[in-house]
């Protein structure tokens, strides 16, 4: 039981390691330079793969509509979003 339990162990630290090398920012390294971890405009948990650049960080969003929106708000409504 013992060996099962550690070749387990042992593959789920391959699998998690493997999805690093996708270059996808789903590591808590990438999640660490996005600002928020819900969505400034519904709240929601994001996506980290979709993103924005605001003051010299990254805003995260939920997908791509709410994206979208954000680029279509004024300095002063994204500054009022992100407090």
């Amino acid at each position: 039981m013992k060996k099962l339990l550690t070749a387990l162990a042992i593959a789920s630290a391959l699998s998690l390691s493997s999805c690093k090398s996708t270059g996808t920012e789903t590591s808590t390294d990438s999640d660490a330079m996005i600002m928020n971890t819900s969505c400034p405009i519904s709240s929601k948990p994001i996506d980290a793969n979709v993103t924005a650049d605001y003051m010299g960080k990254k805003v995260g969003f939920c997908c791509k509509n709410c994206l979208s929106k954000w680029e279509a708000m004024s300095a002063e409504e994204k500054a009022a979003k992100v407090k």
